[in-house]
C-alpha cells in the first residue's frame, strides 16, 4: 500500500481518489473544502495563499489535478503554478520528492500544427497553453513528473454542445469552423491516471508526457451533425476539418480498456438523461 497525495479533489480527483481507495492505497487529498470521498483523509485550505498543511505521513506519489477558479491568466496562474509549486517545496523541505502526475491540457499545442503526439513540440496560442507548459516546467524543476496533456474532458453532465445544436438548429445558423475535435470522458482520463500511478509505484519507466484522448479523433461538424440526429434536428452540411489531429502513442502501446471509447458511447448516456429531463 503507498501513500498518495492529491494536489485538488474535483470531479477528476474524486474520481481517482476513489479508484485508489478501492486499490487499497492511503489517500490524502488537499482542498479548500473539507468533503471528500470515504476513505479519503483531507486537509482543508487554499493552496498557494497560506503555509501547507501537508499529511504527517511520508507520500510515495502525488497527483496535480487543480482546476482554476475562471478562466483568467491569474486564475490560471494560482490553481498551476502557485499552488503546485507551494506543495511540492513544502515535501522537499521535509526531505521529500515523491514523484508526480501532473494533469495538463492538449492546450500546449498550437491550434494549427497539424499531426500531434508527444513528441511534437508544444507551442501554445493561448495563456491557457502557456501556462500550463509554465507550470509542467516548475514542476519537473521539483520532481520525477510526468504531464498527462488531456484533451477536451467531458462526461454524464455535459449538455454544452446539446444546448450548442439546439441554438443552430433553431436560429438556422452558419456552423462553426470545420476542425479536428478530440475528448476524452471524465472516467476514461480517471482509468489513464490512475493505470499512470500504478506503473509508477511499481517502478516501471514512464515517459514526461502522456496524451490522453480517445481513440477516435473527429471533426466537430460530424460530432455536431450526430447530435443533431439524435435529437432529430437538421443542421446545415458539414465541412472537411482543420486544425490539429492528436494521437497518443503511449496509449498505442499501452491501452486502457475504454469505456467511452468514442464520442457515439460518451454521449448516448447524456442523451439519454437530456431526453429525460434529468439535464438542461
Amino acid at each position: 500500500m503507498a501513500h498518495i497525495l492529491l494536489c485538488g479533489l474535483g470531479d477528476l480527483g474524486q474520481r481517482v481518489a476513489r479508484s485508489l481507495c478501492e486499490r487499497g492505497h492511503q489517500v490524502s487529498a488537499l482542498r479548500r473544502r473539507a468533503e471528500a470521498p470515504d476513505g479519503v483523509e483531507v486537509f482543508p485550505q487554499q493552496l498557494g495563499q497560506e503555509p501547507v498543511q501537508l499529511p504527517a505521513a511520508p507520500v510515495d506519489l502525488v497527483y496535480i489535478v487543480m482546476a482554476p477558479d475562471e478562466r483568467t491568466e491569474a486564475a490560471y496562474r494560482d490553481a498551476y503554478i502557485r499552488a503546485p509549486i507551494a506543495v511540492l517545496d513544502a515535501l522537499a523541505v521535509r526531505g521529500e520528492r515523491p514523484p508526480a502526475l501532473f494533469v495538463s491540457s492538449t492546450a500546449v499545442y498550437g491550434a494549427d500544427q497539424g499531426e500531434v503526439d508527444e513528441l511534437t513540440a508544444p507551442a501554445p496560442d493561448g495563456f491557457n497553453g502557456r501556462v500550463l507548459l509554465e507550470a509542467e516546467t516548475a514542476v519537473f524543476q521539483r520532481t520525477t513528473a510526468v504531464a498527462v496533456r488531456l484533451s477536451g474532458l467531458y462526461g454524464p453532465d455535459s449538455v454544452r454542445l446539446l444546448r450548442q445544436v439546439q441554438q443552430l438548429a433553431a436560429d438556422g445558423a452558419a456552423l462553426p469552423a470545420s476542425v479536428w475535435s478530440h475528448r476524452i470522458h471524465r472516467d476514461d482520463a480517471a482509468a489513464l491516471l490512475v493505470a499512470l500511478g500504478e506503473a509508477r509505484l511499481a517502478g516501471q519507466a514512464l515517459p514526461p508526457v502522456v496524451i490522453g484522448t480517445d481513440p477516435q479523433p473527429v471533426s466537430n461538424h460530424e460530432v455536431l451533425h450526430w447530435l443533431a440526429s439524435e435529437l432529430g434536428l437538421t443542421l446545415p452540411p458539414a465541412a472537411a476539418p482543420a486544425g490539429k489531429r492528436l494521437r497518443s502513442r503511449y496509449l498505442a502501446v499501452r491501452p486502457v480498456a475504454w469505456c467511452y471509447p468514442d464520442y457515439r458511447a460518451g454521449y448516448r448516456p447524456v442523451l439519454e438523461r437530456f431526453r429525460n429531463g434529468e439535464l438542461s
